[in-house]
């Protein structure tokens, strides 16, 4: 249960949270996941490659305005700890996605590896994306 905002302390900054700004780039970011496991599965390099660098930094500013929208929230905290193991846990594989894919492009590991992280990746940042639903259903903006 959420206590009252009066006992959290909790003051939302000023202005509207920018909601607009999240769905942009979070949906630019699935589409991207997207474009990324087509042109991996297919074996399209040439094209894996810059797209595999436009999702990191899309998912990093989605990331960056998932945290400005939560300061415009109270959630209880049971969903957001589930909420950020998930999302470090698929923080964690999007880096190691990164550094698997180099490692392949250099020859040194199998496109196996780099596939499974890929995959697991994609997993956790699904995982992430259904507990965030359940933070704010269960949240209470400030």
């Amino acid at each position: 249960m959420i206590p009252p905002l009066q006992e959290s302390g909790a003051l939302a900054p000023a202005g509207e949270p920018p909601y607009l700004f999240l769905a942009l780039f979070l949906g630019l970011t699935v589409v991207l996941i997207g474009i990324d496991l087509w042109t991996g599965l297919r074996g399209n390099r040439r094209g894996h490659v810059p797209f595999a660098v436009s999702t990191v930094v899309c998912f990093g500013i989605a990331v960056y305005f998932a945290e400005r929208v939560g300061t415009y929230w109270h959630f209880d905290a049971t969903y957001l700890g589930i909420h950020l193991a998930a999302a470090w846990s698929g923080t964690t594989l999007a880096l190691l996605t990164v550094l698997t894919g180099f490692l392949h492009l250099k020859g040194r590991i199998g496109r196996v590896w780099h596939k499974r992280m890929a995959l697991l990746f994609v997993a956790l940042a699904l995982v992430a994306t259904g507990t965030a639903f359940l933070m704010f259903q269960h949240g209470e903006r400030l």
